[in-house]
């Protein structure tokens, strides 16, 4: 971890991203808790440690479950961010869907909005998760969050 960030080698927390599980032979789970980085001030190195870790694993494929649980407007506000996100996802396409669990309506607004901006192609790669689905998800593919 420390040749991927060295602030999340003394905190595994700290931006949120981690490797989780091996989805299947070529595709590798993420996993993000957007309201647990400890520094999401320094979008810059935020965004570093998330292009580090996947040019380590260097996945074929990828999926990025992001949990939105405690999300508020204070992390709607957050513009610059949300765009540099969006370029991160676009510089590896190799990106096989997104699994959004415990939303909210905001996010529910927020993902209407960047619908234009996303393309389809992107948009058509979300999938959110009840509670019911995201639970038998995790029992299926024995992960932990």
């Amino acid at each position: 971890m420390e040749s991927i960030c060295k602030l999340c080698h003394n905190n595994p927390d700290f931006h949120s991203f981690n490797h989780i599980s091996k989805y299947n032979s070529n595709s590798f789970m993420f996993y993000t808790r957007i309201t647990e980085a400890k520094d999401d001030e320094d979008e810059s190195a935020l965004i570093s440690h998330y292009e580090n870790y996947l040019e380590f694993i260097n996945p074929d494929k990828w999926i990025w479950i992001i949990n939105f649980n405690g999300f508020t407007f204070k992390h709607l506000l957050k513009v610059n961010l949300t765009i540099k996100l969006g370029h991160l996802i676009q510089k590896y396409q190799n990106l096989e869907k997104i699994i959004i669990i415990n939303s909210n309506f905001i996010v529910t607004k927020l993902m209407l909005t960047l619908k234009p901006f996303l393309g389809t192609t992107l948009f058509e790669k979300i999938e959110f998760l009840d509670e019911k689905q995201k639970n038998k998800f995790i029992i299926k593919n024995n992960i932990v969050l």
